[in-house]
Formats: C-alpha cells, sequence, structure tokens
C-alpha cells in the first residue's frame, strides 16, 4: 500500500469509523472497546477468559495501551510523530 493510501486509511479509521472518540476525557468509548473484548472472549476463548479471570487481569490492563496507541508503541518514534501528528 502506497504512504497515501495508508495515510487515507489512517484518517477513515480515526474520523469515519470513530477512533478518535476514544480518546475523550472520559474514555467511555475504551470502556466499551474493552467491555467487548471481554464479552469476546467469554464467549470464544472461555479458558483464557477464565483463566485471566482467575488472577483478576481484565482486559484494561493489557489492551487498553494497544487500543489507545493504535499499536503505535510497535514503531519508531519518529515515525509514529509523523502520522499523528498529521491529524
Amino acid at each position: 500500500m502506497s504512504e497515501e493510501d495508508a495515510f487515507k486509511l489512517l484518517k477513515f479509521l480515526m474520523y469515519d469509523i470513530g477512533l478518535r472518540k476514544q480518546y475523550r476525557p472520559d474514555m467511555v468509548t475504551l470502556q466499551i472497546q474493552m467491555y467487548q473484548l471481554s464479552r469476546l472472549l467469554h464467549d470464544y476463548h472461555r479458558d483464557l477468559y477464565n483463566h485471566l479471570e482467575e488472577f483478576e487481569i481484565g482486559p484494561s490492563l493489557y489492551a487498553a495501551p494497544w487500543f489507545l496507541t493504535m499499536f503505535a508503541s510497535q514503531f519508531p518514534l519518529g515515525f509514529v510523530a509523523r502520522v499523528f501528528g498529521k491529524f
């Protein structure tokens, strides 16, 4: 995918799909996403869900950083700054 297409896709995700909403001060959208992930684990991976629940490990402990950074923590800081600086 070209850089221009990748940027258009990112813009689509942020504005049209609404990923920007998860950054509001109350973080309601992020909380909803964490609940949805928890339900998916409960419904489709019950053993994993039960194991994590046994140790009181909720999705917010491991998935919130992924959702908030859109996996940006896996890329070099200069690249992330250039991409998110466009918004």
